[in-house]
């Protein structure tokens, strides 16, 4: 995983207006972090480090959870009110070897001494991993429940789902040939008008 060391190397080389240049490094052997996001108190900035697309997920509690989709090497900046802030919560989710992996919520809340937040997002055997970064330490972050639809992790691989079969019925005329095939076409065309 995350490598305080490495942490604390990359943050006294960094200066904090540029958190998301580079990403954090990942302890020998481990995979890369994926995603970076930093957060101050009227700015959400993302970057996607990874060779797939990520998808951010983001709900307040009130209404639909808003899907967000991170293309390979982007990098997204929002600008907010500061109350806007309060009760966000945000999952990470990706595709990756055919299955779907998830963060877990998170919560995005600000450091109370800085006034921002970085967050980084590595891929593990089960699930995507949260580290959260402040000042020069580096500590995981544990998830509180998703923000995902029922299902939505579970419903197969990637290719499970572009092979399942689907049937897409086609209605015939009445008194046509009977099941599910398209009519046949008259071989005497329509009468002048």
């Amino acid at each position: 995983m995350l490598s305080s060391l490495c942490a604390a190397v990359l943050c006294a080389a960094i200066p904090v207006g540029s958190a998301l240049e580079v990403p954090a490094r990942a302890a020998e052997g481990d995979p890369s972090v994926e995603l970076g996001v930093h957060l101050t108190s009227t700015t959400f900035r993302a970057r996607n480090f990874s060779d797939v697309e990520q998808l951010m997920v983001f709900s307040n509690g009130a209404g639909e959870p808003v899907f967000v989709v991170l293309p390979v090497g982007a990098y997204v900046e929002y600008d907010f009110q500061p109350e806007d802030l309060d009760g966000v919560r945000m999952e990470v989710v990706s595709l990756r070897e055919g299955a779907w992996k998830a963060s877990g919520a998170q919560l995005l809340t600000l450091n109370a001494a800085t006034g921002e937040e970085t967050m980084w997002f590595q891929p593990g055997e089960r699930r995507v991993h949260t580290w959260q970064q402040d000042g020069c330490e580096v500590s995981e972050r544990n998830p509180s429940g998703t923000l995902l639809p029922d299902g939505f992790i579970d419903q197969g691989t990637q290719s499970d789902l572009l092979l399942a079969p689907t049937h897409v019925p086609v209605i015939t005329p009445w008194g046509g040939n009977g099941g599910d095939l398209p009519p046949r076409i008259d071989p005497n065309p329509l009468p002048d008008v």
